[in-house]
């Protein structure tokens, strides 16, 4: 790794540093949709501390098609946002509000919100990590050049990733001591 380049762990938001919430009348799991429904994973905040004595710059890589979808207001979704990254103290965080079929770059399983990340922050992808939950987490990460940590749920057994961990205090628990 260059002198000048960091390693970073990106972070996915929803089911990996909090929780997500089932809708049946969706018949899957969102994001939170009121700051009553924000809950943070167990864990979260040590995981944080590891990452940051690891030496792991913290980015929060996150699609974010919600309000678009008119689930939740723009006003509600940032009052959650910046609850998120006050609370993680988190480098950076970058989201999506496309939805899934837009044609965008920076929407995951594309690399867009990441390789933007790493040439803001100065990050050497080769050295750092994705942690989320979904196919569209590891396929981001993969085709930025990073190594892929997936936290285990029931909705994704059939997710290839280069680690599978139980929770987001696992899965820095294993960047450390890679």
């Amino acid at each position: 790794m260059s002198d000048r380049l960091r390693p970073a762990a990106f972070l996915d938001r929803d089911g990996t540093v909090v929780r997500n919430i089932y809708r049946p009348w969706l018949g899957k799991y969102t994001a939170p949709f009121s700051m009553d429904e924000l809950w943070f994973a167990p864990g979260v905040l040590m995981a944080m501390s590891i990452l940051d004595d690891a030496g792991y710059l913290r980015i929060l890589i996150t699609n974010q098609p919600d309000v678009s979808y008119g689930w939740i207001t723009r006003e509600e979704w940032g009052k959650i946002q910046k609850e998120v990254i006050r609370n993680l103290r988190l480098g950076g965080a970058y989201f999506c509000r496309h939805r899934r079929g837009d044609s965008c770059y920076f929407r995951k399983p594309n690399p867009g919100m990441i390789l933007a990340a790493a040439k803001k922050w100065g990050v050497d992808l080769a050295a750092s990590f994705i942690v989320g939950d979904t196919d569209a987490d590891t396929g981001a990460g993969k085709a930025a050049g990073c190594r892929t940590i997936l936290i285990d749920a029931d909705y994704n057994k059939a997710v290839e990733a280069d680690f599978r961990v139980p929770n987001i205090l696992e899965a820095a628990k294993l960047i450390r001591d890679l």
